[in-house]
């Protein structure tokens, strides 16, 4: 059954113009209701991943995700988990362009900002020479309060990553993946720490 939560999130899903250039991508603004937002940060990040991964394991959520993705390139035609892992970084941090691997279907970042004074601490959306392996900045998905980033990650095209933060900057977040085979409880992919479940919806 949807929950008012996982239904805000259908609804901020579908309410949100998908960007096109270089590849499809999204930036989801009061992607929660502010009340849950508030409770989301009260909470200790462990606890929030387990929390979103109940929240968006939820048909209305995927539908709304795959009708905005339907013309992009896509790892598989059915969501067969959803998993989350959380993170914090600071001042120095960078992540250079990558793509996201093969399991992946769809990638959330949902930002946790304190407040919108940092959007430049966001996913950086690149184009890559293939040969010089030189990238350049040509949008930002910005990290602003209650807010997140979508993409649908495919190989040597949706490259993307985080500009080094030059400010004193508490960056937290929460990565939420719709992966395309089943949830392995064992599996250390990146953070071992990570909350999940198996699903299935056709796309």
């Amino acid at each position: 059954m949807t929950t008012p939560i996982s239904e805000h999130i259908a609804n901020a899903i579908s309410n949100t113009d998908i960007e096109s250039a270089p590849y499809e991508w999204m930036h989801i603004r009061d992607i929660f209701p502010s009340d849950y937002y508030k409770k989301l940060k009260s909470e200790p990040l462990d606890k929030v991943q387990h929390m979103l991964v109940e929240d968006f394991n939820d048909d209305r959520v995927f539908k709304a995700v795959s009708e905005k993705f339907i013309n992009a390139p896509k790892n598989g035609d059915e969501i067969k988990s959803v998993y989350a892992f959380w993170q914090t970084h600071g001042k120095g941090y960078t992540l250079k362009p990558h793509e996201d691997g093969p399991s992946r279907l769809f990638t959330f970042t949902i930002y946790l900002a304190d407040n919108d004074d940092y959007p430049e601490a966001g996913t950086a959306v690149y184009e890559v020479n293939e040969e010089t392996r030189e990238y350049k900045t040509v949008g930002m998905m910005p990290y602003l309060m209650n807010s997140a980033m979508l993409i649908a990650p495919f190989n040597k095209r949706t490259w993307h990553g985080v500009n080094m933060l030059t400010q004193d900057i508490k960056r937290d977040s929460v990565v939420l993946v719709f992966g395309n085979h089943a949830w392995n409880s064992g599996e250390v992919h990146y953070a071992k720490w990570k909350a999940g479940t198996t699903v299935s919806y056709a796309i």
